[in-house]
């Protein structure tokens, strides 16, 4: 009886890590199921409204699990139609006023329509449409709280920020979408010639243009989005030229594993060193990579050569915008 009561044990131990690798293998499968899924959404929605369209990928700080959100162009993704964008997405600034009484408010992330000065040079001092984003809950509109009347200089105050032609931002009325427990992603970075930028980025977005094409652009995310605070970002991240930064370019493809495995890798981390400064209060398991000496973006080196050996590995076809394996 003892005999037979090792042997079971045996057997047992053994089909333990078989069950592990099929259990995980099944997990990855299903976590490609729905990034495929997902980007084939926002790749036909991108046809269909003739509009950028893409995916953002983010570990959620509250639930430690990867997320995927929906995201265009900051100044549609407020709409609440269905339908293609049209002017139904914009909002008229306006203040309150007592006679007849109206009294007007904004909450973080509303998009208005403000007429600024054009230009500081004389002569040009007309007045165009710009859009700002409510940073700031205004709860008794005035001119003490209205957009800047001179956008160039600067850009933003305490209650606005301008929204330009490369902030992005997920939809108000599209939930975000959960990966399986225990899987995560890093996106495929373009380090743009710059080898001390990590390969591989926990936070970044697919993005698809009016055609339904990949296409590699910079983009930027305001903190008071609903993206930037899905994410945490405790600044604005800018597409300015003036500080070019590789990891605003928005990525090729994804690599997907199991979280577990990852993280038991000695120097790994689900943060990106790029950003440290952006996403400072994450909790420890995001924690940016923190390298040592002269170069610290050199300590994602040994995380970067496990994702190689063990990540599913698939770039995001240009054209069809299907996951393409490459050895």
């Amino acid at each position: 009886m003892m005999v037979v009561v090792s042997i079971v044990i045996l057997l047992l131990a053994a089909a333990v890590p078989a069950f592990r690798y099929i259990t995980g293998s099944r997990s990855v499968d299903t976590g490609q199921n729905l990034i495929a899924a997902m980007l084939n959404r926002a790749r036909a929605e991108a046809v269909r409204d003739k509009q950028e369209m893409g995916v953002a990928f983010f570990l959620d700080p509250k639930t430690d699990r990867t997320m995927m959100a929906l995201v265009s162009l900051a100044s549609v993704t407020t709409q609440t139609n269905v339908e293609a964008a049209g002017m139904e997405q914009y909002r008229s600034w306006q203040a309150s006023t007592v006679t007849p009484p109206n009294t007007v408010t904004y909450s973080v992330g509303d998009v208005v329509c403000y007429a600024s000065l054009k230009s500081p040079t004389t002569g040009e001092r007309k007045r165009a449409v710009h859009l700002f984003s409510c940073k700031q809950a205004i709860s008794n509109s005035s001119t003490a709280n209205e957009p800047p009347d001179q956008p160039w200089t600067p850009t933003f105050n305490q209650y606005w920020g301008e929204i330009t032609g490369s902030d992005i931002d997920s939809f108000t009325t599209v939930d975000y979408q959960a990966l399986p427990s225990g899987i995560s992603v890093q996106l495929i970075n373009d380090p743009r010639g710059n080898p001390a930028v990590d390969r591989f980025v926990r936070f970044g977005m697919i993005l698809f243009d009016s055609t339904g094409r990949l296409e590699c652009k910079l983009y930027s995310v305001q903190k008071t989005s609903n993206l930037g605070q899905a994410v945490g970002l405790t600044q604005d991240l800018l597409d300015t030229s003036a500080t070019p930064a590789p990891f605003m370019y928005s990525q090729l493809g994804v690599a997907i594993y199991e979280t577990e495995p990852f993280r038991n890798v000695s120097g790994s981390t689900e943060g990106d060193y790029v950003m440290r400064n952006y996403m400072p209060n994450s909790p420890s398991t995001v924690q940016p990579e923190l390298g040592s000496n002269a170069n610290p973006d050199n300590s994602t080196d040994g995380e970067e050569a496990w994702i190689r050996q063990n990540a599913l590995i698939l770039f995001v076809d240009r054209a069809s915008g299907a996951l393409t394996k490459t050895e």
